[in-house]
């Protein structure tokens, strides 16, 4: 909490908001931030301030990506210059559009309303979607393990399945945080685990966040393993860091080259970084050298993506420096233009051995 005491004082403490009577409110997700700027009026109502949140939004932004990712809600009350309040909500409806959720806050937190009748009625909706909070999905979402045990005793199927708008799944919520009781639990009630929602399934978030839940599907739902596996090959573990899972891939069957498919394993692995996804491909057979749909090699897309380690991790296996995509292009000519110039350094120096 100090680095969060240390933003509030900041701002607090900004000239230009010097005896000025607001709140001011902060959204940090993983992938996103937003803000609010306030004004109080009558201690009734607020009014949004466009150009205060602006100039405070691109002041402050470096110190909220530092500190607010994937915090909640910062809130910070301020009467005539002296901080009144401050402090963090993280159970917000992901449900609610960002500006709609901050105004939600604002009135559940300090009794306030808009004084725009317009965003009065936005308020009443977001206050009737609040119901969500009552789900075992949001239960989830949350990793409140008492609750879920309590709402998954009467769940029906639909509950089961139910998902959070534009976020997922319970079961995907599970494997996100690595939450194997709760999977265990809801999986034996009926939830389906093959489920696909935004794209994702709950085996595939697995193979990034949870080893168990891998695990245990393999080993209880094996028909949805295989499917899955079987169709998406190693793709289905881009984010993989785990050797033994990656090894249970090759058992079912993996193929570690792909041809002339436009995402290739090594080729995806060196488009995420992953060097000990892409070292256990080498050291089972994989080709270097081996091209995805528009010819290019491994490295080709290593040096697009400035992946410092990966690149490195292809130079150690003596990947061809000189390997012409469809158009012409060589990995070198592609860390000639990187903004990253030691990865074109690197490569040099490689060339030069």
């Amino acid at each position: 909490m100090e680095d969060i005491q240390e933003l509030v004082n900041a701002i607090v403490n900004d000239p230009i908001l010097s005896e000025k009577t607001y709140t001011y409110l902060i959204l940090g997700t993983q992938n996103a931030f937003t803000s609010g700027y306030y004004r109080m009026i009558e201690d009734q109502y607020f009014s949004y301030d466009g150009d205060m949140t602006i100039h405070l939004f691109d002041k402050y932004i470096n110190k909220n990506t530092d500190i607010m990712q994937g915090k909640g809600v910062l809130c910070i009350k301020v009467s005539k210059g002296i901080l009144m309040e401050y402090g963090l909500v993280n159970d917000m409806n992901p449900e609610i559009y960002d500006m709609d959720a901050l105004e939600l806050t604002m009135h559940q937190r300090y009794g306030l309303k808009p004084v725009e009748e317009e965003r009065k009625e936005v308020l009443q909706q977001s206050l009737k979607a609040e119901k969500v909070k009552d789900t075992l999905v949001f239960a989830c979402y949350m990793n409140d393990m008492e609750r879920i045990r309590t709402l998954a005793a009467n769940a029906k199927k639909s509950h089961l399945d139910k998902v959070l708008k534009n976020r997922g799944t319970s079961l995907q919520f599970c494997s996100r945080h690595n939450n194997i009781e709760a999977f265990r639990l809801l999986a034996e009630k009926g939830a389906t685990v093959g489920k696909r929602a935004l794209t994702r399934t709950p085996l595939e978030i697995a193979f990034q966040h949870s080893q168990d839940i891998v695990n245990y599907i393999q080993s209880d739902f094996p028909e949805v393993y295989q499917k899955e596996v079987g169709k998406k090959g190693f793709t289905i573990a881009r984010h993989c860091t785990d050797e033994y899972l990656l090894e249970g891939i090759l058992r079912s069957g993996g193929d570690v080259n792909q041809e002339g498919k436009p995402f290739p394993p090594l080729h995806n692995f060196a488009d995420y970084n992953n060097v000990v996804a892409m070292r256990f491909l080498l050291n089972n057979g994989a080709d270097q050298e081996s091209r995805n749909d528009c010819k290019q090699t491994a490295l080709h897309r290593a040096v697009s993506a400035e992946n410092a380690d990966a690149i490195k991790v292809l130079l150690e296996y003596g990947v061809d420096l000189y390997a012409k995509d469809r158009d012409g292009t060589t990995p070198i000519d592609l860390a000639q233009v990187c903004v990253d110039q030691t990865i074109f350094k690197m490569m040099r120096g490689a060339q030069q051995a």
